[in-house]
């Protein structure tokens, strides 16, 4: 136990460091100078560092104790890959005089021709549900066959 005329050390804290980042511009080349203004509004007059492309990131931190800037580049960041197309998907409902195996054409959203085919076993007024796929640009088709609760093309 410490007896009670001692005393506890002191701990001097340092203020934390000052950092920020810089992105290099594009057509900026080693040796290009950036001006930049401080947190607490000093100008800075950096210099791109060789092998440092545009889009790299200069990270400047300063010392608090000495005040002198220290630099780290950082690759540019891979660009982000584009999101996923959602698939193309429309339906065609099966005429009425068409039977199995029976020649269909029709016109895509993006106006190309699909040259289809009734299914065997898909019956007249049957939902054929076209799907394409955005990687191949392939074709698949689901058929539904119409159901009682569907009134057929002809009926309205």
């Amino acid at each position: 136990m410490a007896s009670p005329s001692a005393r506890l050390p002191t701990i001097l804290e340092s203020p934390p460091a000052t950092s920020f980042t810089i992105v290099v511009p594009e057509g900026a080349t080693a040796g290009t100078s950036l001006k930049h203004t401080t947190p607490d509004g000093k100008e800075l007059d950096l210099a791109v560092p060789p092998g440092v492309p545009p889009g790299s990131s200069l990270i400047l931190t300063q010392d608090p104790s000495t005040g002198a800037w220290s630099c780290v580049a950082e690759p540019p960041k891979p660009p982000a890959a584009p999101p996923a197309a959602a698939p193309a998907s429309f339906t065609v409902v099966v005429p009425e005089d068409a039977v199995p195996g029976a020649p269909l054409k029709h016109t895509t959203p993006d106006g190309k021709e699909l040259d289809l085919v009734v299914p065997a076993g898909v019956p007249p007024g049957s939902v054929l549900t076209l799907t394409q796929d955005p990687a191949t640009g392939g074709w698949s088709c689901t058929a539904e066959p119409s159901s009682p609760s569907r009134p057929s093309p002809a009926a309205s």
